[in-house]
């Protein structure tokens, strides 16, 4: 387990494991976050999942309920969280490009059901 922060002040927990559906490398539930063992040092996706905490600190409990019943508040803050992860080093020491933070938008896991035109306006 490893410990960032959220504000600076609020202290998260981050789990390293490989027990989560095949197509995740990582997620956030409220104010804990789990990650996938060999993303471990992808500092993108360790600051997507920190964004999807500070939602939730933002929101406590309406969060889970707006990202569950609207399509328009999930797409929002996935947009927000993956333009946080196009800023920072991948564990192969890129970066996550526009079309691939596009792509992961349009994934059914989010059921958004939006084109790549509107993925890429909510990414901008």
């Amino acid at each position: 387990m490893k410990w960032r922060s959220v504000y600076r002040v609020i202290p998260v927990p981050i789990f390293y494991t490989d027990k989560m559906a095949a197509d995740l490398g990582g997620y956030a539930r409220g104010p804990v976050i789990w990650i996938r063992d060999k993303y471990s040092s992808d500092e993108g996706l360790h600051r997507h999942e920190l964004e999807h905490v500070r939602q939730w600190w933002t929101l406590p409990i309406l969060h889970g309920l707006l990202y569950k019943a609207s399509g328009r508040y999930r797409l929002r803050a996935e947009a927000r969280a993956y333009r946080i992860q196009m800023q920072h080093p991948d564990r192969a020491g890129g970066t996550l490009a526009l079309e691939g933070a596009a792509a992961r938008l349009m994934s059914p896991r989010y059921g958004l059901r939006i084109t790549v035109e509107q993925a890429r306006e909510a990414l901008a």
